[in-house]
């Protein structure tokens, strides 16, 4: 009995140890892309901060199609001033889910040219893995240009919509190319995704003041 009870406290003693010197412990890390849903209707409208900002922006899902089993989804990005008038800014397509996270597969700038100018993603750009730990990136070389995504934390990220203090992810996306509006940092909420988003190109901080959500 007493030799089981040495050979225990021995093996007790030689993990820890191991421990010590530095092995890395596994722990599951964040689902981030249960914070960027894209199915069913979507539509989310934001205000900057800055009060001389005399637009909106608004942010539809216009149509979806399936890209290796995946559902992308379109958001078309529109700019609304005071009066209701509209002006096209682009398109980003989107997919998430559970097996490679969140990706961006191209997208779509209507600013310099009305028809349109696109480029396209392959590989996709993954602005999150599967799960992430907070401290974790991701990088992607695609597209001319590399990427590199990282996750932030958790913290709360109140807005004008939702009477309720959500908790967010933050989710910080940079890019050697520059003069992308995809790029910035994003504070992604469970169910219901973007509550705060800081596009370095477009400026400032844009906050949810409304949304709708349905089934297809």
């Amino acid at each position: 009995m007493e030799d089981s009870m040495r050979q225990m406290v021995a093996l007790a003693l030689a993990l820890s140890t191991v421990g010590c010197a530095g092995q890395k412990f596994a722990y599951p890390g964040e689902k981030l892309w249960e914070r960027y849903p894209l199915d069913g209707q979507r539509m989310w409208e934001y205000v900057n901060e800055d009060p001389t900002v005399e637009y909106s922006l608004r942010i539809d899902k216009s149509s979806s199609t399936l890209v290796d089993g995946k559902e992308v989804a379109t958001l078309t990005h529109t700019a609304v001033d005071s009066e209701g008038g509209e002006t096209l800014l682009h398109e980003l397509d989107w997919s998430t889910d559970a097996d490679d996270g969140i990706e961006l597969w191209s997208w779509t700038d209507f600013t310099a040219d009305s028809a349109g100018v696109t480029v396209d993603f392959d590989p996709p750009i993954q602005m999150a893995a599967r799960e992430m730990n907070a401290g974790d990136s991701v990088s992607t070389t695609t597209g001319g240009g590399d990427y590199t995504s990282q996750y932030l934390g958790l913290g709360d990220c109140p807005n004008n919509w939702s009477n309720d203090t959500w908790e967010c992810a933050q989710v910080e996306l940079t890019s050697s190319v520059g003069g992308e509006p995809f790029t910035g940092v994003y504070w992604i909420a469970m169910s219901y995704g973007t509550s705060w988003m800081e596009p370095v190109e477009v400026g400032g901080k844009w906050v949810l003041s409304n949304a709708v959500f349905g089934s297809e």
